[in-house]
């Protein structure tokens, strides 16, 4: 061994001296399993909501949007249909 892995080894044991008293508490893993499960339940529904959020306006514009494009259309073709006996429909 050169000195550097000697100088490793006792800093490694004296920290190991050091946090020998240090441990979680008795009930630490069932907290932190009581945390993890609180966190898991409502994240979709928290997800959903914020996405809903964000979409219902965009796909209420959409509608009515394409509720207007759909009834101008219409009126256009009723106008054509009115106007001429025989007509082709541009697409």
């Amino acid at each position: 061994m050169n000195h550097r892995e000697t100088d490793i080894d006792e800093r490694l044991a004296r920290l190991a001296d050091a946090t020998r008293n240090v441990a979680p508490r008795p009930d630490f893993t069932a907290r932190v399993m009581l945390a993890v499960q609180a966190e898991r339940e409502p994240i979709f529904v928290g997800l959903l909501a914020r996405a809903a959020r964000r979409f219902v306006p965009v796909a209420a514009l959409a509608a009515a949007v394409a509720v207007v494009w759909a009834v101008r259309t219409d009126d256009s073709l009723d106008e054509v249909l009115a106007t001429y006996d025989a007509t082709e429909l541009p697409w």
